[in-house]
């Protein structure tokens, strides 16, 4: 690896129709650490309106976790009260929004600024001088002379020249194979070895390391990352101190691009491919078209920039990312002067800093927060690896008569002991089998019986592996570091179920019913019996409501006033024998339309969890209910929803302090800990 190995992370990124930024799949550490600027009496503008300021912790939780109120907040249970445990995890992604011009008053901070990496700051002048023609074998250099690059290459310099005078911009067409790609930057560095810095921008990864191999030895360099040329990648960089010709993926110019004077150091941008009209490069094109024009980075709002595009998303589109957005709690709106401004929340700036998609990225903030980091890491590489790690057996063809038959039904044996250990949960699973997997010692052997014995993927673990290290370096390039507090409660399934439903509630929740209780007689009187999984039936709120994925045409009753409509558990959930929850709600982490609508990555919520981390909370003290995010119904008093809500800003006024404060632990806070406390006994203070 190069020096910036640690340093530099790639995203592949996507358009997020909003606020001028990008998101992606893809994900690493990114360049340098990031510094902040000090932020003067953050505290004293939510002081006044703290009701927990003169609560002790003690007291605050008497008032949470008495046994009446308890006892009314289980009221709602499905099936029987069995309680398995579990160990969830989650899953990643990326939000990289542009910070808002206008500052509320909510997330007064100043913005992080990060330290660029010594390719973007340092200036072509304090760069080595590059060789402008180095002496090449006979066979590159008869080569290169026989493209038809060359026999243009005077007429490109010209060219070139004129544009630099006027727009600053040269379209480049030909054949394939005709040297468009190696050719053209290098005629760049060769008539301006002293002044040129150049980036490449790819559409792939592949293709930005094999064309940097190829111009690194068209200059006589054995490789990228030991002289002029030189290439950054997700999970790979080869640039040194001499570099003036990097080649890189589109993802990770974008993440780039957010840093403030980003461009100060380089001369040429060529952007190859553009033909292949990828989403990310249409982004890139639209941003540069506004810097050729202005010389500047001015902040505009989204539809300013968004309406630059070739094929510019529609209001509708803007709309309902906002609103998603808004839902996860990483935005908020504001009126000013007959004018709505979106805004990032304090959560919203941390998610800004995280490649991965919002939701994941939540999941990750969450899990540093409530000492289950690692768990968090674990869950969130096992949803974006895009492949389950657990290899397909079909318990319905199984003969175990034979040899096959008689291993693969050992082998789900063995999954159905681990997931009655984690409870009703697959991102629980998720978290179970690679930390099991991942703690083995003693060599090859070991882990892969362990392996076999479960039926797993070899490649799908060492991808999570790989990609729970590149979170691991992003995350705690945001501040969330690694350490013991950070862990505290990584057994805890309680927990690590919280951190998933504050990551998918309420934009992915679903209601639980259970048609008819039924009893069993015995010498003791009639018995609840266990529920089966064919007696539920799953409802999540139809597309007539904003955040809703199902379709209306699956429409089939109302909630208190909310329309729903059918869904169901994927068959290959390890959720999909459950019978019984003790709470009527689940989180999921996608919803996919085959046959049906089917919920994957599925995991059950507790009270706590959704009062805390559901969405915004309203009081009927007429009826002694509360309603969470105008669809969840419990009862209890409003005095409970009162604390709640003063714990949530208590929360929003911690991630603030991270934001002046990078090293501040928010695990070691009284009201986190006051947090954990309710969510680990499920309020009942024990």
């Amino acid at each position: 690896m190069g020096d910036e190995e640690n340093n530099v992370a790639v995203v592949n990124a996507e358009c997020d129709p909003f606020a001028d930024g990008w998101h992606g799949d893809g994900c690493c550490a990114y360049y340098c650490f990031k510094a902040y600027k000090s932020y003067n009496a953050f505290f004293s503008a939510y002081g006044a309106n703290l009701m927990f300021a003169v609560l002790s912790v003690n007291a605050v939780f008497a008032l949470l976790s008495c046994n009446s109120i308890f006892s009314i907040l289980s009221v709602n249970s499905v099936g029987t009260r069995k309680i398995k445990a579990s160990c969830i995890a989650m899953c990643i992604a990326t939000v990289q929004s542009k910070r808002p011009k206008r500052i509320s008053p909510r997330s007064s901070f100043k913005p992080r600024k990060r330290v660029k990496s010594f390719f973007w700051s340092k200036k072509p002048h304090e760069t080595p001088v590059a060789t402008a023609f180095p002496k090449l074998r006979s066979d590159i250099k008869v080569a290169r002379e026989r493209l038809p690059a060359a026999k243009a290459r005077s007429q490109f310099l010209q060219i070139m020249h004129d544009a630099e005078q006027k727009d600053r911009v040269v379209l480049i067409t030909g054949e394939t194979g005709c040297g468009k790609t190696t050719q053209i930057p290098q005629f760049i560095l060769e008539e301006s070895p002293k002044d040129a810095k150049i980036i490449v921008a790819q559409p792939r990864r592949l293709a930005a390391t094999g064309v940097a191999d190829r111009v690194a030895q068209e200059r006589g360099e054995a490789r990228p990352g030991e002289g002029s040329v030189g290439y950054v990648v997700r999970g790979d960089s080869k640039v040194s101190n001499d570099c003036r010709l990097m080649f890189c993926t589109t993802g990770v110019l974008l993440r780039q691009l957010q840093t403030e004077g980003a461009l100060d150091c380089i001369s040429h941008i060529v952007i190859d491919e553009v033909h292949e009209r990828h989403l990310d490069t249409d982004i890139l094109l639209a941003r540069q078209s506004k810097t050729t024009k202005r010389k500047s980075w001015k902040k505009r709002g989204s539809g300013t920039f968004l309406s630059k595009l070739i094929d510019p998303p529609s209001f509708t589109s803007i709309e309902s990312a906002i609103f998603s957005l808004e839902k996860l709690g990483a935005l908020f709106k504001s009126k000013m002067e007959e004018e709505i401004r979106v805004s990032l929340t304090p959560l919203g700036v941390h998610l800004a800093g995280i490649p991965a998609p919002p939701s994941i990225g939540k999941l990750l903030v969450y899990g540093s927060l409530l000492g289950c980091r690692s768990a968090a890491l674990a869950i969130a590489a096992g949803l974006s690896g895009g492949k389950s790690p657990f290899l397909r057996i079909d318990r319905r063809s199984i003969d175990t008569d034979t040899k096959e038959g008689y291993k693969n039904q050992m082998v789900l044996d063995e999954r159905d002991k681990l997931f009655d250990s984690v409870g009703n949960s697959d991102h629980a699973i998720l978290s179970a089998i690679y930390n099991g997997w991942d703690s083995l010692s003693g060599g090859g052997g070991v882990k892969r019986k362990y392996l076999e014995s479960l039926g797993l993927s070899v490649n799908a673990m060492r991808d999570m592996k790989q990609l729970v290290s590149q979170l691991d370096g992003a995350l705690a390039s945001g501040g969330f570091y690694s350490t013991s507090e950070s862990d505290c409660n990584g057994k805890s399934w309680r927990i690590i179920r919280s951190c998933v439903v504050a990551s998918f509630a309420p934009a992915q929740i679903a209601r639980v019913q259970r048609s008819s209780t039924k009893y069993a007689e015995t010498v003791e009187g009639a018995v609840e019996k266990e529920g089966e999984a064919k007696e539920l039936k799953f409802y999540t709120r139809s597309s007539g409501d904003k955040d809703s994925s199902v379709d209306s045409s699956n429409l089939t009753k109302h909630y208190h006033g909310t329309s729903e409509a059918r869904c169901f558990v994927h068959p290959s959930s390890f959720t999909f024998s459950v019978g019984s929850y003790t709470c009527p709600w689940i989180v999921y982490y996608q919803l996919v339309r085959t046959s049906k609508p089917f919920m994957r990555d599925v995991t059950e919520c507790s009270n706590y969890d959704l009062l805390l981390f559901g969405g915004n909370i309203e009081v009927s003290a007429s009826d002694g209910v509360i309603v969470v995010d105008d669809y969840v119904r419990m009862s209890a008093n409003a005095r409970i929803a009162a604390l709640i809500s003063g714990l949530r800003k208590r929360v929003d006024n911690l991630l603030t302090k991270k934001i002046a404060e990078p090293s501040f632990d928010v695990a070691k806070s009284v009201e986190m800990k006051l947090i954990v406390k309710l969510l680990r006994t499920d309020g009942m203070g024990q």
